[in-house]
Protein backbone atom coordinates (compact mmCIF):
# COMPACT_ATOMS: atom_id res chain seq x y z
CA UNK A 1 0.00 0.00 0.00
CA UNK A 2 2.79 2.41 0.95
CA UNK A 3 4.62 1.52 -2.23
CA UNK A 4 1.55 2.42 -4.31
CA UNK A 5 1.21 5.74 -2.49
CA UNK A 6 4.88 6.55 -3.18
CA UNK A 7 4.46 5.63 -6.84
CA UNK A 8 1.35 7.79 -7.10
CA UNK A 9 3.16 10.72 -5.49
CA UNK A 10 6.11 10.32 -7.83
CA UNK A 11 3.79 10.17 -10.83
CA UNK A 12 1.97 13.29 -9.65
CA UNK A 13 5.25 15.17 -9.21
CA UNK A 14 6.46 14.08 -12.64
CA UNK A 15 3.22 15.18 -14.30
CA UNK A 16 3.25 18.49 -12.44
CA UNK A 17 6.90 19.04 -13.37
CA UNK A 18 6.26 18.26 -17.02
CA UNK A 19 3.28 20.61 -17.15
CA UNK A 20 5.24 23.35 -15.42
CA UNK A 21 8.17 22.87 -17.82
CA UNK A 22 5.91 23.06 -20.87
CA UNK A 23 4.09 26.10 -19.51
CA UNK A 24 7.42 27.81 -18.81
CA UNK A 25 8.63 27.52 -22.40
CA UNK A 26 8.13 30.61 -24.55
CA UNK A 27 4.88 30.03 -26.43
CA UNK A 28 4.42 33.67 -27.42
CA UNK A 29 4.22 34.51 -31.13
CA UNK A 30 6.86 36.76 -32.74
CA UNK A 31 6.26 40.38 -31.73
CA UNK A 32 6.34 43.04 -34.47
CA UNK A 33 8.49 46.14 -34.27
CA UNK A 34 7.28 49.23 -36.07
CA UNK A 35 7.34 52.93 -35.27
CA UNK A 36 4.17 54.82 -34.43
CA UNK A 37 2.44 56.31 -37.47
CA UNK A 38 -0.39 58.67 -38.27
CA UNK A 39 -3.26 56.80 -39.90
CA UNK A 40 -5.65 59.59 -40.83
CA UNK A 41 -6.52 63.20 -40.09
CA UNK A 42 -9.57 65.29 -40.92
CA UNK A 43 -10.78 68.76 -39.95
CA UNK A 44 -13.93 70.71 -40.70
CA UNK A 45 -15.02 74.20 -39.68
CA UNK A 46 -18.66 75.08 -39.91
CA UNK A 47 -22.09 74.44 -38.40
CA UNK A 48 -22.80 71.10 -36.79
CA UNK A 49 -25.59 68.61 -37.20
CA UNK A 50 -25.98 65.92 -34.57
CA UNK A 51 -28.22 63.03 -33.67
CA UNK A 52 -28.27 60.58 -30.79
CA UNK A 53 -29.92 57.30 -29.91
CA UNK A 54 -29.89 54.52 -27.34
CA UNK A 55 -30.60 50.82 -27.89
CA UNK A 56 -31.05 48.06 -25.31
CA UNK A 57 -28.58 45.19 -25.53
CA UNK A 58 -30.25 41.90 -26.46
CA UNK A 59 -28.65 40.01 -23.57
CA UNK A 60 -28.43 36.21 -24.09
CA UNK A 61 -29.60 35.15 -20.61
CA UNK A 62 -28.39 33.36 -18.57
CA UNK A 63 -25.08 35.17 -18.83
CA UNK A 64 -22.01 35.52 -16.64
CA UNK A 65 -21.73 38.91 -15.00
CA UNK A 66 -18.51 40.57 -16.15
CA UNK A 67 -16.26 42.81 -14.11
CA UNK A 68 -14.89 40.76 -11.23
CA UNK A 69 -12.68 37.75 -10.76
CA UNK A 70 -14.05 34.33 -9.72
CA UNK A 71 -16.46 33.40 -8.30
CA UNK A 72 -18.75 35.19 -10.73
CA UNK A 73 -22.51 35.53 -10.59
CA UNK A 74 -24.82 34.32 -13.33
CA UNK A 75 -27.43 36.88 -14.34
CA UNK A 76 -30.91 35.91 -15.46
CA UNK A 77 -32.43 39.41 -15.55
CA UNK A 78 -31.56 43.11 -15.24
CA UNK A 79 -32.36 45.79 -12.70
CA UNK A 80 -31.35 48.38 -15.28
CA UNK A 81 -30.88 47.08 -18.79
CA UNK A 82 -27.44 47.68 -20.31
CA UNK A 83 -27.60 49.89 -23.36
CA UNK A 84 -25.63 51.19 -26.31
CA UNK A 85 -25.78 54.95 -26.73
CA UNK A 86 -24.55 56.72 -29.85
CA UNK A 87 -23.84 60.34 -30.71
CA UNK A 88 -23.18 61.20 -34.37
CA UNK A 89 -21.91 64.68 -35.29
CA UNK A 90 -21.45 66.02 -38.82
CA UNK A 91 -19.85 69.16 -40.16
CA UNK A 92 -19.52 69.50 -43.90
CA UNK A 93 -18.07 66.25 -45.22
CA UNK A 94 -16.76 65.07 -41.83
CA UNK A 95 -18.87 62.80 -39.64
CA UNK A 96 -17.76 61.39 -36.29
CA UNK A 97 -19.47 58.93 -33.99
CA UNK A 98 -19.12 58.21 -30.28
CA UNK A 99 -20.64 55.07 -28.80
CA UNK A 100 -20.86 54.13 -25.14
CA UNK A 101 -21.55 50.55 -24.07
CA UNK A 102 -22.74 49.67 -20.56
CA UNK A 103 -20.03 47.05 -19.97
CA UNK A 104 -16.72 46.91 -18.12
CA UNK A 105 -14.55 47.04 -21.27
CA UNK A 106 -14.78 46.86 -25.06
CA UNK A 107 -12.27 44.56 -26.84
CA UNK A 108 -10.78 45.67 -30.15
CA UNK A 109 -12.53 42.97 -32.25
CA UNK A 110 -15.89 44.30 -31.05
CA UNK A 111 -14.84 47.85 -31.98
CA UNK A 112 -13.77 46.70 -35.44
CA UNK A 113 -17.09 44.91 -36.05
CA UNK A 114 -19.10 47.92 -34.86
CA UNK A 115 -17.20 50.12 -37.29
CA UNK A 116 -17.73 47.66 -40.12
CA UNK A 117 -21.46 47.14 -39.55
CA UNK A 118 -22.16 50.85 -39.01
CA UNK A 119 -20.07 52.10 -41.92
CA UNK A 120 -18.20 54.40 -39.52
CA UNK A 121 -14.54 53.26 -39.78
CA UNK A 122 -13.32 55.69 -37.11
CA UNK A 123 -16.18 55.44 -34.60
CA UNK A 124 -14.94 55.99 -31.03
CA UNK A 125 -16.42 53.09 -29.06
CA UNK A 126 -15.90 53.07 -25.30
CA UNK A 127 -17.11 51.33 -22.15
CA UNK A 128 -18.86 53.02 -19.23
CA UNK A 129 -16.88 50.54 -17.09
CA UNK A 130 -19.77 49.20 -15.04
CA UNK A 131 -18.67 46.01 -13.28
CA UNK A 132 -22.14 44.44 -12.98
CA UNK A 133 -23.15 44.15 -16.62
CA UNK A 134 -22.83 41.16 -18.93
CA UNK A 135 -19.54 39.43 -19.64
CA UNK A 136 -18.47 36.57 -21.96
CA UNK A 137 -17.87 38.81 -25.01
CA UNK A 138 -14.03 38.75 -25.05
CA UNK A 139 -12.23 35.63 -26.28
CA UNK A 140 -8.79 36.53 -24.92
CA UNK A 141 -7.75 34.08 -22.17
CA UNK A 142 -6.64 36.90 -19.86
CA UNK A 143 -10.08 38.51 -20.13
CA UNK A 144 -11.92 35.22 -19.68
CA UNK A 145 -10.01 34.34 -16.53
CA UNK A 146 -9.60 37.85 -15.19
CA UNK A 147 -13.10 39.25 -15.28
CA UNK A 148 -15.50 38.23 -18.03
CA UNK A 149 -16.02 34.48 -17.99
CA UNK A 150 -15.89 32.04 -20.87
CA UNK A 151 -16.43 33.55 -24.29
CA UNK A 152 -19.79 33.28 -26.06
CA UNK A 153 -20.37 34.61 -29.54
CA UNK A 154 -23.96 35.57 -28.69
CA UNK A 155 -22.75 37.90 -25.92
CA UNK A 156 -20.27 39.56 -28.28
CA UNK A 157 -22.94 39.96 -30.97
CA UNK A 158 -25.28 41.65 -28.49
CA UNK A 159 -22.77 44.48 -28.12
CA UNK A 160 -22.00 44.76 -31.82
CA UNK A 161 -25.58 44.84 -33.07
CA UNK A 162 -26.83 47.30 -30.43
CA UNK A 163 -23.95 49.69 -31.08
CA UNK A 164 -24.35 49.56 -34.87
CA UNK A 165 -28.11 50.06 -34.57
CA UNK A 166 -27.66 53.03 -32.23
CA UNK A 167 -25.30 54.67 -34.74
CA UNK A 168 -27.78 54.11 -37.57
CA UNK A 169 -30.67 55.65 -35.62
CA UNK A 170 -28.51 58.58 -34.50
CA UNK A 171 -27.47 59.27 -38.10
CA UNK A 172 -31.09 59.49 -39.14
CA UNK A 173 -32.00 61.86 -36.31
CA UNK A 174 -29.44 64.58 -37.02
CA UNK A 175 -30.44 68.21 -36.62
CA UNK A 176 -28.61 71.53 -36.28
CA UNK A 177 -26.89 71.90 -32.91
CA UNK A 178 -24.64 74.28 -31.00
CA UNK A 179 -22.12 72.96 -28.43
CA UNK A 180 -22.07 74.23 -24.84
CA UNK A 181 -19.26 73.16 -22.51
CA UNK A 182 -19.00 73.32 -18.73
CA UNK A 183 -15.91 72.19 -16.82
CA UNK A 184 -14.68 71.83 -13.26
CA UNK A 185 -11.11 71.18 -12.17
CA UNK A 186 -12.00 69.75 -8.74
CA UNK A 187 -15.43 68.14 -8.80
CA UNK A 188 -14.85 66.03 -5.69
CA UNK A 189 -16.34 62.89 -7.24
CA UNK A 190 -13.42 60.52 -6.71
CA UNK A 191 -10.63 59.53 -4.34
CA UNK A 192 -7.31 57.86 -5.26
CA UNK A 193 -7.28 54.10 -4.80
CA UNK A 194 -3.52 54.22 -5.30
CA UNK A 195 -1.13 57.07 -5.99
CA UNK A 196 -1.24 60.63 -4.74
CA UNK A 197 -4.34 61.90 -6.57
CA UNK A 198 -7.28 60.94 -8.74
CA UNK A 199 -8.61 62.71 -11.84
CA UNK A 200 -11.13 65.12 -10.29
CA UNK A 201 -11.89 66.98 -13.52
CA UNK A 202 -15.44 67.07 -14.84
CA UNK A 203 -16.66 68.05 -18.30
CA UNK A 204 -20.10 68.16 -19.85
CA UNK A 205 -20.57 68.98 -23.51
CA UNK A 206 -24.21 69.68 -24.36
CA UNK A 207 -25.36 69.72 -27.98
CA UNK A 208 -28.37 71.99 -28.05
CA UNK A 209 -30.78 71.88 -30.96
CA UNK A 210 -33.71 74.12 -31.97
CA UNK A 211 -36.07 72.27 -29.61
CA UNK A 212 -33.69 71.70 -26.71
CA UNK A 213 -30.80 69.38 -25.85
CA UNK A 214 -30.14 66.61 -28.37
CA UNK A 215 -27.37 64.90 -26.43
CA UNK A 216 -24.67 65.42 -23.85
CA UNK A 217 -21.29 63.88 -23.18
CA UNK A 218 -20.18 63.76 -19.54
CA UNK A 219 -16.55 62.88 -18.73
CA UNK A 220 -15.81 62.00 -15.12
CA UNK A 221 -13.53 59.51 -13.32
CA UNK A 222 -14.58 56.99 -10.67
CA UNK A 223 -14.94 53.23 -10.89
CA UNK A 224 -18.61 52.17 -11.25
CA UNK A 225 -18.47 49.42 -8.60
CA UNK A 226 -21.33 50.67 -6.43
CA UNK A 227 -23.81 47.87 -7.13
CA UNK A 228 -23.24 44.94 -4.75
CA UNK A 229 -21.79 41.92 -6.53
CA UNK A 230 -23.39 38.49 -6.35
CA UNK A 231 -26.85 39.43 -7.59
CA UNK A 232 -28.61 37.58 -10.40
CA UNK A 233 -29.51 40.91 -12.06
CA UNK A 234 -27.40 43.03 -14.38
CA UNK A 235 -27.08 46.71 -13.52
CA UNK A 236 -25.45 49.58 -15.42
CA UNK A 237 -24.42 51.30 -12.14
CA UNK A 238 -24.22 55.06 -11.83
CA UNK A 239 -23.34 55.83 -15.50
CA UNK A 240 -26.48 54.08 -16.71
CA UNK A 241 -28.64 55.54 -13.95
CA UNK A 242 -27.39 59.08 -14.66
CA UNK A 243 -28.08 58.65 -18.39
CA UNK A 244 -31.58 57.26 -17.80
CA UNK A 245 -32.56 60.06 -15.40
CA UNK A 246 -31.13 62.73 -17.71
CA UNK A 247 -33.24 61.42 -20.59
CA UNK A 248 -36.35 61.47 -18.40
CA UNK A 249 -35.62 65.12 -17.53
CA UNK A 250 -35.52 66.03 -21.23
CA UNK A 251 -31.75 66.45 -21.42
CA UNK A 252 -31.36 64.22 -24.47
CA UNK A 253 -29.26 61.10 -24.83
CA UNK A 254 -26.39 61.07 -22.34
CA UNK A 255 -23.05 59.33 -22.80
CA UNK A 256 -21.03 58.97 -19.58
CA UNK A 257 -17.32 58.37 -20.20
CA UNK A 258 -14.40 57.65 -17.87
CA UNK A 259 -11.46 60.03 -17.89
CA UNK A 260 -8.21 59.00 -16.22
CA UNK A 261 -10.06 56.68 -13.86
CA UNK A 262 -7.59 53.81 -13.57
CA UNK A 263 -6.83 54.60 -9.94
CA UNK A 264 -10.05 56.45 -9.09
CA UNK A 265 -12.60 55.15 -6.62
CA UNK A 266 -15.86 56.87 -5.78
CA UNK A 267 -15.44 59.47 -3.04
CA UNK A 268 -17.00 58.08 0.14
CA UNK A 269 -19.37 55.18 0.65
CA UNK A 270 -22.04 55.81 -1.95
CA UNK A 271 -24.86 54.05 -3.73
CA UNK A 272 -25.36 54.59 -7.48
CA UNK A 273 -28.11 57.11 -6.67
CA UNK A 274 -25.84 58.99 -4.28
CA UNK A 275 -23.10 59.22 -6.91
CA UNK A 276 -25.65 60.41 -9.47
CA UNK A 277 -26.82 63.08 -7.04
CA UNK A 278 -23.24 64.18 -6.40
CA UNK A 279 -22.53 64.31 -10.13
CA UNK A 280 -25.68 66.32 -10.76
CA UNK A 281 -24.86 68.74 -7.96
CA UNK A 282 -21.36 69.28 -9.32
CA UNK A 283 -22.71 70.01 -12.78
CA UNK A 284 -25.47 72.32 -11.56
CA UNK A 285 -22.87 74.53 -9.90
CA UNK A 286 -21.17 75.28 -13.21
CA UNK A 287 -22.00 78.04 -15.68
CA UNK A 288 -22.72 76.83 -19.18
CA UNK A 289 -20.82 78.41 -22.01
CA UNK A 290 -22.73 79.91 -24.91
CA UNK A 291 -20.80 78.00 -27.55
CA UNK A 292 -18.06 79.48 -29.72
CA UNK A 293 -18.30 82.85 -31.42
CA UNK A 294 -17.18 81.25 -34.67
CA UNK A 295 -18.67 78.03 -36.04
CA UNK A 296 -17.24 75.12 -34.02
CA UNK A 297 -14.40 73.01 -35.35
CA UNK A 298 -14.68 69.24 -35.70
CA UNK A 299 -11.44 67.24 -35.95
CA UNK A 300 -10.53 63.57 -35.97
CA UNK A 301 -6.95 62.27 -36.02
CA UNK A 302 -5.95 58.61 -35.67
CA UNK A 303 -2.48 57.25 -34.91
CA UNK A 304 -1.32 53.68 -34.42
CA UNK A 305 1.63 52.14 -32.60
CA UNK A 306 3.19 48.74 -32.05
CA UNK A 307 2.87 47.74 -28.42
CA UNK A 308 5.63 46.46 -26.15
CA UNK A 309 5.53 42.78 -25.31
CA UNK A 310 2.63 41.45 -23.27
CA UNK A 311 3.75 40.88 -19.69
CA UNK A 312 1.85 39.02 -16.98
CA UNK A 313 4.78 38.71 -14.60
CA UNK A 314 3.48 41.26 -12.09
CA UNK A 315 0.25 39.34 -11.62
CA UNK A 316 1.75 36.21 -10.09
CA UNK A 317 4.57 34.95 -7.80
CA UNK A 318 8.07 34.68 -9.24
CA UNK A 319 7.92 30.93 -10.02
CA UNK A 320 4.81 31.47 -12.18
CA UNK A 321 6.05 34.39 -14.24
CA UNK A 322 6.91 32.48 -17.41
CA UNK A 323 3.52 30.71 -17.56
CA UNK A 324 1.82 34.05 -16.81
CA UNK A 325 3.66 35.69 -19.70
CA UNK A 326 2.54 32.90 -22.01
CA UNK A 327 -1.05 33.41 -20.91
CA UNK A 328 -0.84 37.20 -21.30
CA UNK A 329 0.41 37.02 -24.88
CA UNK A 330 -2.21 34.57 -26.14
CA UNK A 331 -4.44 36.59 -28.50
CA UNK A 332 -2.98 39.79 -27.03
CA UNK A 333 -3.17 42.95 -29.10
CA UNK A 334 0.15 43.75 -30.78
CA UNK A 335 -0.89 47.15 -32.08
CA UNK A 336 -3.21 49.83 -30.76
CA UNK A 337 -4.57 53.15 -31.90
CA UNK A 338 -5.25 56.43 -30.17
CA UNK A 339 -7.80 58.92 -31.49
CA UNK A 340 -7.74 62.68 -30.97
CA UNK A 341 -11.29 63.94 -31.27
CA UNK A 342 -11.84 67.68 -31.33
CA UNK A 343 -15.42 68.58 -30.45
CA UNK A 344 -15.38 72.37 -30.63
CA UNK A 345 -14.30 73.53 -27.16
CA UNK A 346 -13.52 69.99 -25.95
CA UNK A 347 -10.62 67.86 -27.20
CA UNK A 348 -10.46 64.21 -26.16
CA UNK A 349 -7.71 61.63 -26.59
CA UNK A 350 -9.32 58.19 -26.77
CA UNK A 351 -6.99 55.55 -25.32
CA UNK A 352 -7.64 51.76 -25.15
CA UNK A 353 -6.60 51.39 -21.50
CA UNK A 354 -7.52 52.29 -17.94
CA UNK A 355 -5.35 55.37 -17.70
CA UNK A 356 -4.36 56.49 -14.20
CA UNK A 357 -4.16 60.09 -13.03
CA UNK A 358 -0.36 59.81 -13.05
CA UNK A 359 -0.24 58.58 -16.66
CA UNK A 360 -2.74 61.05 -18.14
CA UNK A 361 -0.71 64.30 -18.21
CA UNK A 362 1.98 62.97 -20.58
CA UNK A 363 -0.64 61.68 -23.02
CA UNK A 364 -2.70 64.87 -22.93
CA UNK A 365 0.39 67.02 -23.35
CA UNK A 366 1.66 64.96 -26.27
CA UNK A 367 -1.66 65.18 -28.12
CA UNK A 368 -2.48 68.75 -26.99
CA UNK A 369 -5.78 67.36 -25.73
CA UNK A 370 -7.86 68.62 -22.84
CA UNK A 371 -8.79 65.19 -21.49
CA UNK A 372 -8.01 61.50 -21.80
CA UNK A 373 -10.97 59.25 -22.55
CA UNK A 374 -10.15 55.81 -21.15
CA UNK A 375 -11.44 52.38 -22.23
CA UNK A 376 -11.93 53.52 -25.83
CA UNK A 377 -11.15 51.56 -28.98
CA UNK A 378 -10.07 48.36 -27.22
CA UNK A 379 -8.68 47.24 -23.89
CA UNK A 380 -5.01 46.80 -22.98
CA UNK A 381 -5.45 46.73 -19.21
CA UNK A 382 -4.17 49.46 -16.92
CA UNK A 383 -1.73 52.21 -17.85
CA UNK A 384 0.78 53.69 -15.41
CA UNK A 385 3.92 55.77 -16.15
CA UNK A 386 7.01 53.73 -17.00
CA UNK A 387 8.77 54.54 -13.72
CA UNK A 388 5.72 53.53 -11.66
CA UNK A 389 5.53 50.14 -13.38
CA UNK A 390 9.25 49.50 -12.97
CA UNK A 391 8.91 50.25 -9.25
CA UNK A 392 5.83 47.98 -9.12
CA UNK A 393 3.80 50.72 -7.51
CA UNK A 394 0.30 52.09 -8.01
CA UNK A 395 -1.78 50.00 -10.40
CA UNK A 396 1.32 48.41 -11.98
CA UNK A 397 0.32 44.88 -11.01
CA UNK A 398 -2.76 45.29 -13.20
CA UNK A 399 -0.78 46.40 -16.28
CA UNK A 400 -0.66 43.53 -18.79
CA UNK A 401 2.16 44.94 -20.92
CA UNK A 402 5.81 45.83 -20.38
CA UNK A 403 6.59 49.12 -18.60
CA UNK A 404 7.16 50.91 -21.93
CA UNK A 405 3.43 50.80 -22.78
CA UNK A 406 3.01 54.42 -21.68
CA UNK A 407 5.89 55.53 -23.91
CA UNK A 408 4.47 53.72 -26.95
CA UNK A 409 1.03 55.28 -26.53
CA UNK A 410 2.51 58.74 -25.88
CA UNK A 411 4.52 58.46 -29.11
CA UNK A 412 1.31 57.77 -31.02
CA UNK A 413 -0.53 60.53 -29.15
CA UNK A 414 2.11 63.06 -30.25
CA UNK A 415 1.32 62.25 -33.88
CA UNK A 416 -2.30 63.32 -33.38
CA UNK A 417 -1.40 66.81 -32.16
CA UNK A 418 -2.34 69.68 -34.47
Amino acid sequence: MRRRIRELLMLTLLVFGAVYLLASLNWCPPWPERAARKVSAARQDGPWRAGAAEVDLDVPYPVTMGGYGPPRATATRANRRPRARALVISSGELTVALVSLDVVLVPRPVVDRVRLESGMPTAVVFATHTHTSLGQFDERPMAELGGLGWYRESARDALIHAAAQAIAVAKGAQTEVVPELVTAAHAGLCRPRTGAACDERLERLVLRGPSGPVAQLVVTAAHPVLVPRGSDALDSDYPGLFADLARERGEGITLVAQGAGGNASVAGERTPQAQVDALGAALSGLDAGAGEDAPPRLTLTVASTTLPHADGSRLVPALSRNPANNLACQKAEMEAEVVRLGLGPLTLLAVPAEVTAAAAPALESAAKASRVLSLAGGYLGYLEPVEVVRANEGEAWRQYYAPELASALAEAAALTAP
